[in-house]
């Protein structure tokens, strides 16, 4: 047992001594707000990523749309594709089926399966987009690809569908 104290003891005296060394407890106590006031200059500064990571932790509800605006037309596919759904269910913004469209086309160009799936649906359903069931295959088979086990069923489903 005693050998047991000894040896934790030890480990953490080495631990303090590495950490010291490495001035660890300066990066430790980097701040949230330290980490936010770094985030928002990365932000106005055109940063995308930035802005959606903001989006996310700001808790003013309109400064969070707004930057999530910024970052899905910087080209974050997150922020694309979170902003076209909130434009579908019409939640936090004014419902907007074609704007949720063009931002699901692209984020699935930038290999969001859900914006394909999501895509696949209104192609299916002919809503806020002509109907167009290869289309609309075509983004399953695309997300099966990715490795959405909806996709790969609805894909088999619709591919050896009767309405082809």
């Amino acid at each position: 047992m005693r050998k047991i104290i000894i040896g934790v003891i030890l480990a953490i005296i080495v631990a303090l001594i590495l950490a010291f060394t490495f001035n660890l407890p300066a990066k430790l106590l980097t701040t949230e707000k330290s980490y936010t006031e770094e985030l928002t200059l990365r932000a106005e500064n055109g940063d995308a990523d930035a802005q959606y990571k903001l989006a996310e932790l700001t808790r003013d509800h309109k400064e969070s749309i707004r930057l999530l605006k910024l970052s899905a037309e910087g080209g974050n596919a997150s922020a694309q594709y979170k902003l076209a759904f909130l434009y579908e269910q019409g939640s936090s913004v004014e419902y907007n089926l074609q704007e949720a469209i063009r931002l699901y086309h692209l984020a699935a160009k930038q290999g969001v399966t859900e914006a394909k799936l999501q895509l696949a649906y209104w192609y299916l359903a002919g809503e806020g987009v002509e109907q167009n069931i290869d289309t609309a295959v075509s983004y399953l088979r695309e997300a099966c690809d990715d490795g959405s086990i909806f996709g790969c069923e609805s894909y088999k489903r619709w591919n050896t569908s009767m309405f082809k």
